[in-house]
This record gives structure tokens, sequence and C-alpha cells, in this order.
């Protein structure tokens, strides 16, 4: 007879530690680059606009993860709450499928900080030094092979500091978030108080120093929305276009990760604490990303950000800029105007390319811990270490994981940006939208459960968290619509498309032979999931 056994997992993480963990899983200095990138291809997106709405839709995601996890505060998030509340072969599916794309995830996100934080700001660096060697340094770090050897240490030491004990990761997260906002407040400072035209004549300035021979009479700040122009690129005024609000939405609806912890959380069964630390995060996130858009548009300029954009991928060689990510760190050096306020830039951006690495790693570990207590996996990998209270197998298959990951960047760089925006929506769809239909259902498919958790609440007769699941729902199939109806996200392949969502079928399949299997071992699913997980 299977019995049910405790998780030995510890309640050990704050409601402080939560809300960071929340709110830096939205790495919107990544999206600041991302949305550079984006003006490229979709000039005239209206992005202020876009981020007001999706920040209305993320509060209501969140609002849906903290009804569910009030209700079911268990290690596992969806997983739990999808199993049990619509079959338990589409919460495994779906959660296998998230838990696969996190750890796609966080190869990019160790990959990233070198090749697109330190590589491009040492660049910077030395140009404002004079020095030729940091430039160099910063060169060599955007190198694919040194990206990934700097990749493979963070993994190693991020796995080792994972498997001290998730108190000791979430103090260390609190220091890193901490340091970041600091360094996010000074760039948007930097952006705000940065006049226009002082920053056109730094910019200037740096075209000349770097050697750059433009085609046209012009200073070079002019010279750049000119030669765009001549190269076909055609500006449009600011609209509200619906790419727009897919490529801002990233900023703000990543604020439901503490739920795959729930069961380390202090007091997660309190509906006004994980609301604070959800929907909060997104109020956060959402409102950090304006100013830094409002920020860059005001002292870059639209059609120059553009044009410069476009220059950078239409014809990489003729500015000393790199990727949109080297175009974000060197606007935000010759803004700043001083070496050290660069330098704490810097240093911002870096960190923040890292924030989200805790919950892109801890959640498919907890996912994957949650299927072995139900016995989907086996029943070893759920073993809770006594001393440091985490499952130490786990976390070192999720680092095999990774590090695999990061062997396939290097080996096909190709697919490097088709795969990041499938990284955005594959795991984005797989979370949300089953966890939208469970919040929409539970008042009903759970009636008892309901009756009696936090989330019995109702705006004239419709329970508030079936609101909440519908606007979810619907707002992420339009997310999904986007993504692979413009062709500017790269997701048109079928092969990538198969990638984003093929996940899932896999995932049912896998399921299915695991019940057969347990089946005869005398396990039977139908009943072990008409159970609520233990503490």
């Amino acid at each position: 007879m299977f019995t049910r056994k405790s998780t030995g997992l510890v309640r050990e993480v704050s409601l402080f530690d939560a809300f960071v963990w929340n709110s830096a899983a939205s790495s919107f200095l990544g999206l600041a680059i991302f949305t550079i990138w984006d003006l490229s291809w979709l000039p005239g997106g209206g992005f202020i606009q876009a981020e007001l709405i999706a920040l209305f839709f993320a509060v209501a995601i969140g609002l849906s993860f903290a009804f569910l996890t009030s209700s079911m505060p268990r290690a596992g998030g969806d997983y739990v709450f999808n199993s049990r509340i619509l079959h338990p072969a589409v919460g495994f599916a779906a959660n296998f499928s998230l838990s696969v794309w996190e750890l796609v995830a966080a190869a990019f996100a160790v990959y990233f900080l070198s090749f697109s934080g330190l590589g491009p700001g040492l660049q910077v660096l030395g140009y404002l030094l004079g020095n030729v060697g940091l430039t160099n340094v910063g060169l060599s770090l955007s190198q694919p092979l040194n990206a990934f050897i700097i990749g493979t240490f963070i993994n190693i030491a991020f796995t080792i500091v994972a498997l001290l004990g998730l108190a000791r990761v979430a103090k260390f997260l609190d220091i890193l978030w901490i340091v970041s906002i600091i360094g996010i407040v000074v760039l948007i400072s930097v952006l705000l108080f940065t006049q226009h035209i002082v920053f056109v004549s730094r910019f200037d300035q740096f075209i000349h120093a770097s050697g750059v021979s433009l085609s046209r009479a012009e200073t070079p700040y002019g010279q750049v929305i000119s030669q765009a122009r001549a190269s076909g690129f055609k500006l449009s005024p600011q609209s509200l276009v619906g790419p727009e609000i897919a490529v801002v939405a990233s900023s703000v609806i990543w604020v439901f990760w503490s739920t795959y912890i729930g069961g380390e959380i202090k007091r997660i069964d309190n509906l006004r604490r994980n609301v604070i630390s959800m929907a909060g995060a997104a109020v956060l996130n959402g409102f950090l990303f304006l100013l830094i858009l409002y920020g860059m548009l005001r002292s870059f300029g639209y059609d120059f950000l553009a044009s410069l954009s476009f220059i950078s991928r239409a014809q990489p060689n003729v500015l000393p800029l790199g990727s949109p990510a080297g175009i974000m760190v060197l606007l935000s050096g010759l803004a700043s105007g001083s070496v050290w306020i660069f330098v704490f830039i810097m240093i911002a951006f870096s960190i923040r390319a890292l924030l989200f690495l805790p919950s892109l790693v801890l959640q498919p570990v907890r996912s994957m811990f949650a299927w072995s207590m139900d016995r989907i996996l086996p029943d070893r990998l759920s073993q809770v270490n006594e001393r440091l209270h985490v499952p130490i197998l786990l976390h070192i298959i999720a680092a095999v994981v990774v590090e695999g990951f990061l062997v396939f960047l290097v080996l096909y760089p190709e697919y490097l940006f088709p795969i990041f925006s499938s990284a955005i929506i594959a795991p984005a769809f797989s979370a949300i939208f089953p966890t939208a239909i469970s919040a929409t259902l539970f008042p009903f498919r759970r009636k008892e459960m309901y009756l009696n958790s936090p989330a019995r609440l109702s705006v004239m007769g419709i329970p508030v968290i079936s609101i909440t699941g519908v606007a979810s729902a619907g707002f992420m199939l339009f997310l999904v619509y986007e993504f692979l109806a413009w062709p500017g996200f790269g997701l048109r392949d079928p092969f990538l498309v198969l990638m984003n969502f093929g996940m899932i079928p896999l995932g049912l399949i896998l399921y299915q032979v695991v019940s057969l299997i347990r089946k005869r071992q005398g396990i039977d699913f139908a009943d072990l999931f008409g159970q609520i997980p233990p503490e």
C-alpha cells in the first residue's frame, strides 16, 4: 500500500522574501533591451500604453495565483492546483512543459550575464576611460565560448548555494535585489534628468572618437536617423499595437513564482500576504519599467532609438554597438556622463540578469519534488536532506540539464533569439493558462474547499477568483496569438512552434505511461489525486 509522507520541507521564507522572489522573476532591464530590438521591426509601437494594459491583466494573473496558493499552500504551485481541480494529466503535462522551458530560460540567464551585461558594459567603460584593454575584454566576454564558460561557472556556483538551503538562497537574493533596485533608481534618474541636447552631444563625441564614418554631412545623431530612412526604414507615430502589449507583458506577468515554494513560506495560507507578494510585485515592476521606457524616449528620442535599432540589425558593422544589449548599455553610459555612475548601472544590469535565476531553477526543482511526492517520479527524488532541508538530487539534475542547454546555445547560436522568444511564451502559456482555467472553475469543481478557503470572495454573486481567471485566460490567448502571428517574434518556424507547445502532449504521454506502471504496482492515481498533498 502507498501511504503519504510529510514533505520534510521547512517554512523558513518570509513575506519580504516572497515579494522579492516574485519581483526578481521579471527581468525588465532585459526586457528594455528586448524592447529596443523590437523597435527595428515594429516602429510606432506605443510601449507605455501597452505596459499599462499589460499591468492590468498582470494584476489579474497575480490575484488568480494568490487565491489558489492560499487555498492549496503546497510546494509545486500550479501542478498542485491544476492536477486537483482540472485533471492529474493536465496538471502534470502543463507543469512538465513549464519546467523544461524554465531550465532553458535558466541557461539563457547565465549565458546572457557576460553576453548582454558584462561584455557590452566593459566595452563602454573602456571608451569612457580611454582604456583599450577594457574594451577588448568586453569584446571577448561577448563571444559565445567565453559566455559559455562564465555561464558554467555561475551554474555551478548557484547550485552550491541552493544546496545550502532555501533560507540562504532567499537572503542572498534579497541583497542582490536591493542592490539592483538602487541601480535601477540611479538609471531612471539618469534617464529623467539628462537633457536630450546633452545626450546628443555625448553621442556625437562617442561616434567621432570611435572613428566611424557615416555617409552624410549631418551630426552623427542626425545621420543615424537619415541612414535608417535611406535604407528603407519607415518611422511612424507611436500608437497602440498588439505586439507591443505582448512584448511588455513579460515585464509584469512573472510575479507568481513564490507559489512553487509554497511549502516553505511562512503563513502562505494568508490571502492578503499572497496578494501583496504577487499583485504587489506586478505593480512595482510595472511602475519601474514605465519609468525606464519614458526616460529612454525622453533622453534618447524615439526616432533615434528606433533608427539605431534598425541599423544595428540591418547593418551591424556600421556602428560600434553590437547587439540591442550593447545599445542599451552604451546609451545609458553616455547619458550618465560619469564613469562611476555608469559602473553602478552596469552592476545593476549584470545583477538583474541573474536575479531571476533562483526562480527559474527552484520552480522545476519544486515541481519535480511534487511529482515525486505523487509518485509520478521515483520516490527517492523527493527525499529532503534533514540538515539542509533541500532535495539534493533534484538540484543536481537541474544543474546538469541547464548545462546541457548552455552547450546547445554555443553550438547553435542561430537559434539564440527564436528560442529566447520561445522561452517567454511557452512557459507563460504552460503556467498561466491552465491556472486561469482552474481559478475560473475552482468554486464549482472544488466547491467544499472553495467555501472553506480564503478565496471565498464574490462580486454581485460572481466569485472574484472566477473573474480573475477569465481575464487571465483571455489575456494568455491574446499573447499566444501575437507571438505566433507576428513574424518579428521569429516563431513561425514549425520546428519552433512544435518546441513551444510540443512539451505539453509529451507530458500527457509520460503521465499515461507512468499511470499504467503505478497501477500495476498497486497505486491508483485516481484515488491518489483526490487528496491534497501533505505539508
